[in-house]
């Protein structure tokens, strides 16, 4: 990924616990990636669809409805434009924490 804004790696709890006020129940995990970014990891139940897992996948509007939910929680964080289904049952965003948030 190029021009990456300034991140900073806070400790891998704070990281958790920011997720779990994301997903709530539906937070499976958090992979670290090299170039200071996280990867959480979710089931797709996260977007309430009526439909059975293998449906079609989350529209770009929840996506973005996400990423927004994300940055009104913690408005130091820097959403990537990576994300998607992982399985059929779960999903994936690509984020990281500015290091000099505005």
């Amino acid at each position: 990924m190029q021009n990456l804004p300034s991140l900073s790696k806070p400790p891998t709890p704070y990281v958790e616990r920011y997720l779990q006020q994301i997903f709530a129940d539906h937070f499976v995990a958090v992979e670290e990636r090299e170039d200071q970014l996280y990867r959480a990891i979710f089931t797709l139940n996260y977007f309430q669809r009526d439909e059975a897992p293998s449906a079609a996948s989350p529209t770009k509007s929840q996506w973005n409805t996400l990423k927004k939910r994300m940055k009104r929680i913690n408005h130091g964080v820097f959403t990537s434009r990576e994300h998607g289904v992982q399985d059929e049952f779960t999903g994936y965003v690509v984020f990281g924490f500015l290091r000099d948030p505005r």
